[in-house]
């Protein structure tokens, strides 16, 4: 699995993706800023077991039913606990406010004419928690960080043993908007109390700390092998979309960048050169995509 790579782990090692790093990393202001309400998410408890509870939100919620989420809230909560009982109202206003607050956001998303608001995505074009296993026949961690490198995108030091088998994961949600399909990943990294602490260069650090970039690229191969089976005239350079990682503690409307991006978005380009020369590495010759 992704996580196994980043820990070094044995070949079997069978971890989940989701935000088992979150939040020990990145230096975090000390106190909240001025004027933030005790309801808001900053104030939600940090580690895996939140992460979890945050993914179950959109895991399970419908985005267009926004009458909904205080359900899909209650759920969250009850099948993963955060405190005692008498913090439940103020934790379900955390998590109903955040919810509302990430799906009203306008995404920027590589290669679309127009901004996309998740609210507006129905189920008919999502999937969740698509699970993938990668054909790996030698994954080698130098020549692995060679080609990212070669590509502009940096690594950490990976520790793992050249394997061969598969790689496992799980998407979060893979969506089609204007034609293109793209991966999004939620992270429930705490990165600061300001919107600034959720701009391109803290994002960025958490990126690479955490090795969500290789994450989101695996994410986009599996995506890619995908498409070229089940789409008959697939085109990496017109239906790959990219990937797009939201450190939804910052995702709000308001809290927009002084570059007019948005806190907490962080979007990366398809690249379709890069994917396929990782799918060159893992299985030369075996699923390289071939245009019409």
């Amino acid at each position: 699995s992704f996580s196994g790579l980043l820990r070094g782990a044995s070949p079997l090692d069978d971890g989940q993706d989701h935000d088992l790093l979150v939040g020990h990393g990145s230096p975090v202001a000390s106190a909240p800023a001025e004027g933030l309400p005790g309801t808001d998410i900053l104030h939600f408890p940090k580690g895996a077991r939140a992460g979890d509870c945050i993914h179950h939100l959109f895991e399970h919620g419908d985005f267009t039913q926004p009458e909904q989420y205080r359900a899909v809230v209650a759920q969250a909560l009850l099948q993963h606990p955060q405190g005692e009982n008498a913090q439940a109202p103020t934790l379900m206003a955390m998590l109903e406010q955040m919810m509302t607050q990430v799906l009203a956001t306008p995404l920027a998303l590589p290669g679309s004419s127009q901004a996309l608001h998740l609210s507006d995505l129905p189920w008919s074009r999502r999937l969740v928690e698509m699970e993938f296993h990668l054909p790996a026949g030698l994954l080698d961690p130098e020549r692995l960080q060679h080609i990212m490198a070669q590509h502009g995108e940096a690594l950490p030091r990976l520790a793992f043993p050249a394997l061969q088998g598969f790689l496992k994961g799980f998407m979060d949600l893979v969506f089609v908007h204007e034609g293109r399909y793209y991966v999004l990943d939620w992270k429930s990294n705490h990165l600061g109390w300001r919107p600034e602490d959720y701009g391109p260069e803290a994002m960025g650090r958490a990126m690479l700390e955490h090795g969500y970039t290789l994450q989101a690229r695996l994410y986009l191969l599996a995506l890619h092998r995908y498409l070229a089976f089940r789409l008959p005239d697939y085109d990496p350079a017109r239906h790959l979309g990219g990937a797009c990682y939201l450190f939804v503690r910052g995702v709000r409307p308001d809290w927009v960048l002084a570059d007019g991006s948005q806190a907490g978005v962080c979007l990366l380009p398809p690249r379709p050169e890069l994917i396929q020369a990782m799918e060159a590495m893992l299985a030369p010759g075996v699923f390289s995509w071939q245009p019409a």
